[in-house]
């Protein structure tokens, strides 16, 4: 289990269980009025504070199953206002016979007054190709 070592490490544990629950207040919580979420993948816009509950999340709970997906934390690191994290994501998906999709993730996340002000969401996007093809 990956326990946080500073204030900003405890926020971002708190955002991915807040994911992993599906407690969107929770969520919501850790992120800045300005926050900005950007999967690092050629052709995928952005998300902002209202995007990220109205399409993001939305979408990807409707595609997996109830209670999925899962980001487990592997590693937690830190320096100043920046906080690096990688996961593993897992997820039963309906509309594949309840395949399970698995994937791995890094996450860097900048910080601003004790609130996640940007995302940075890398992955493999030929492994999301692959399974949802």
């Amino acid at each position: 289990m990956v326990t946080a070592r500073n204030p900003n490490e405890q926020v971002v544990l708190d955002f991915f269980a807040g994911l992993n629950n599906g407690d969107l207040d929770v969520v919501r919580a850790q992120l800045a009025p300005d926050i900005k979420w950007r999967p690092m993948v050629t052709g995928v816009a952005g998300y902002d504070a209202e995007t990220i509950f109205t399409d993001l999340l939305a979408y990807l709970r409707g595609i997996f199953a109830p209670g999925d997906p899962q980001q487990a934390v592997g590693l937690v690191v830190s320096t100043g206002d920046t906080v690096v994290v990688e996961t593993r994501c897992t997820g039963a998906v309906p509309s594949k016979d309840n395949g399970v999709y698995e994937n791995d993730y890094c996450w860097v996340l900048e910080m601003h007054d004790g609130k996640i002000r940007t995302i940075r969401e890398y992955l493999d996007i030929d492994k999301i190709r692959a399974f949802f093809a």
